[in-house]
């Protein structure tokens, strides 16, 4: 997005290919993790924080528990996908059945797969 970064709270956001503003995040908040939205954009950050003075011991994470988080040796949250579809098309399904049920929140833990 430009080279504009932007946070609110903990939550940051920007480009994770611009080195300039990474530096900057890494020097105001010294951060010890950054966990990102999914693991290509942690491999994404990983690459670009390469060589970043006070970067090596910033760790990463991401979601998704992709091949490319492997390779780079990233912390990932696995989403058991194929368990959150199912329980989405059958609510979906029971809910065109009955329109008047009543909301209801459904917990699926993934997991942490730690490198």
């Amino acid at each position: 997005n430009g080279g504009s970064w932007s946070w609110r709270g903990k939550v940051i956001s920007g480009d994770t290919l611009d080195r300039s503003h990474a530096r900057s995040i890494l020097k105001q908040l010294r951060p010890d993790a950054i966990v990102c939205g999914n693991d290509l954009t942690a491999v994404r950050l990983h690459e670009t924080l390469k060589g970043v003075k006070d970067a090596a011991h910033v760790l990463l994470a991401g979601f998704d528990n992709q091949p490319e988080a492997s390779a780079y040796g990233i912390t990932s949250v696995r989403q058991p996908c194929d368990e959150l579809s199912f329980v989405a098309v059958q609510t979906l399904l029971s809910r065109l059945r009955n329109p008047t049920m009543p909301v209801c929140t459904i917990s699926i833990p993934g997991s942490v797969v730690v490198r």
